[in-house]
């Protein structure tokens, strides 16, 4: 539910013109054209409240200026205001730097105003930043200020975020007597807006300890003095949280009416913030009634005039809801990059109760997506952000997760689900191994087929060579009995004379082996195949005949 303390705060603590500016005759290291320019700059800072960058751009070109020839009266006047200007442009831990560095000089300094301006901002941003030491720390030592300087607007402001720090620890009796100490001091002055935001936060209260009734009393007491003031604003904001009272209530339609009639003023009023947060509230309805593409419809609005305005804090709580949104849709990477930016984020910004909130969201988005063991974990460091913060907002709802989550019980599943996971696992491995096992016996079955059948073509193929081989020795045989009978033939032709043969000197006559003597054309004639046929040769014809060829 939306409370009012740190934005009434913030608008109590802003420095007027006259806080910025140093005191006469307490300086005397400037001269008069420096201060002069220093003192323009500063003016430039109060013209430029419009644009929040550019009164943090000036003010860091003022305080680099100011480090040329310092001085600590103006020093503190910039620092306090740009310690503001940093926390409107949601840069908190620069902010604290620069505040705390302003209230040094101002308690140095002794002004007591200026002091309290910054002591105020400092509880602002360290309530937003969810460090509770310090708010209540800086805001008791502030509320003894304010009441020393007698101050009652800024007693019923101060106490007003030192009742919302305690009723964040769940410190009920504390944040009640903050607020009612509060209201009294508004009441009494005749400020209608501090009456009315009391009433809001006290109603808030109420809220967070389900006290419905009393907290429904207040929020009524709220609307009325508003109404007397005729502040459309004020109204705007008591309607969300009166919806957000019915929406606890489990009154959705009641709600919803609140919430309605809230964004048809802030758009009448052209307030985009305050759309943002009409529409914000609407989609966070429609998720807890279950119609979440109108969740998401209005939810993305919002989102868009956050980004647009670049109110971080704001981003994240959306981007939150909008996790759970897509995971309720069975849109698991959208919903755990809805949430894991908005995770991001709070983490940047250090604000405790963000990251508390974001860690809520990641819880619901993964028990919703079936990781209960990652919904398990988000849970438990939800929890030990709000066991550190007391973050009372969260208790009934860390209750109501425990009793449905069965805290124990899931511990337990989740520990057989481990287990189920691993022996899941052991047979998926032993499945995959047999059949790798089926595979390779088939691969070898196989190869030892292809083997065979290798060995068969390699068998089949040298048998073929084979027999071509033996024909061919075969047609060589026969062509080799052939020829060896052709040669055995002509062998048998041949009669070789061999040794010695006696022959006549005189006539050629050859005696035999009976020593008979044979013509020489007798003999090799009876010896051999030979025949022979009769001529002259040209020396015989010339020496036997030659008186009868000449005649």
């Amino acid at each position: 539910m939306k409370a009012w303390p740190c934005l009434v705060l913030a608008s109590l603590l802003a420095p007027t013109t006259g806080g910025a500016q140093a005191p006469p005759g307490k300086s005397d290291r400037l001269t008069g054209d420096r201060r002069a320019e220093l003192q323009e700059m500063v003016d430039e800072m109060d013209a430029s409240r419009a644009d929040r960058y550019r009164q943090v751009e000036v003010g860091n070109a003022a305080l680099a200026l100011l480090k040329e020839t310092p001085d600590e009266d103006l020093e503190a006047a910039l620092t306090a205001r740009l310690g503001e200007a940093l926390y409107n442009v949601d840069r908190f831990a620069e902010a604290l730097v620069h505040l705390e560095r302003g209230s040094d000089l101002s308690r140095k300094l002794g002004e007591e105003n200026l002091l309290l301006q910054c002591l105020g901002n400092i509880a602002l941003t360290a309530h937003l930043m969810g460090d509770s030491e310090r708010t209540l720390r800086v805001g008791q030592e502030c509320l003894a200020l304010a009441e020393k300087l007698d101050q009652p607007s800024s007693i019923w402001r101060i106490g007003s975020i030192l009742g919302a720090e305690h009723g964040r620890l769940g410190e009920y009796e504390e944040a009640l007597g903050y607020y009612s100490m509060s209201l009294g001091v508004a009441t009494a002055i005749g400020d209608g807006d501090g009456t009315s935001s009391l009433l809001n936060n006290i109603c808030v209260i109420h809220t967070q300890y389900g006290k419905y009734d009393e907290a429904l009393e207040f929020i009524e007491m709220s609307r009325d003095v508003l109404d007397s003031l005729e502040d459309p604003i004020g109204k705007a904001t008591v309607l969300v949280n009166r919806g957000s009272l019915f929406l606890a209530m489990e009154d959705p339609d009641n709600a919803l009416g609140c919430f309605r009639e809230a964004l048809r003023l802030e758009e009448e009023l052209g307030s985009e913030s305050g759309i943002a947060v009409c529409h914000r509230h609407i989609g966070r309805l429609h998720l807890e009634t279950g119609e979440f593409e109108l969740a998401l419809e209005h939810l993305g609005r919002a989102l868009e005039l956050e980004e647009k305005l670049e109110l971080h804090p704001e981003i994240a709580t959306t981007l939150g809801l909008m996790a759970e949104t897509y995971a309720a849709l069975d849109r698991g990477e959208e919903a755990l990059d809805a949430v894991e930016q908005g995770r991001d984020l709070a983490e940047a910004l250090d604000i405790k109760m963000e990251r508390l909130g974001i860690s809520w969201s990641l819880s619901k988005t993964r028990e919703v997506l079936g990781d209960f063991e990652g919904a398990l974990a988000a849970y438990k460091e939800a929890s030990r952000l709000a066991s550190e913060k007391k973050g009372l907002e969260y208790q009934d709802a860390f209750a109501k997760f425990e009793a449905e989550f069965d805290l124990g019980r899931k511990e337990q599943e989740l520990e057989i689900l481990r287990r189920k996971n691993e022996l899941r696992a052991l047979e998926v491995e032993h499945q995959r191994l047999a059949r790798n096992s089926t595979i390779v016996g088939a691969l070898l079955v196989a190869v030892v087929a292809l083997l065979g059948w290798n060995r068969f073509l390699v068998k089949r193929r040298a048998l073929s060579e084979l027999g071509q081989t033996h024909e061919q020795l075969r047609g060589a045989n026969t062509e080799l009995v052939t020829r060896t009978a052709e040669l055995e033939g002509a062998l048998a032709e041949i009669h070789v004379l061999k040794g010695l043969l006696p022959i006549c000197a005189h006539c050629k006559s050859i005696r035999d082996e009976s020593g008979g003597w044979h013509v020489l054309e007798e003999f090799l004639s009876g010896h051999t195949q030979l025949s022979f046929s009769h001529g002259i040769c040209p020396e015989c014809l010339e020496m036997h005949y030659s008186r009868g060829v000449t005649q």
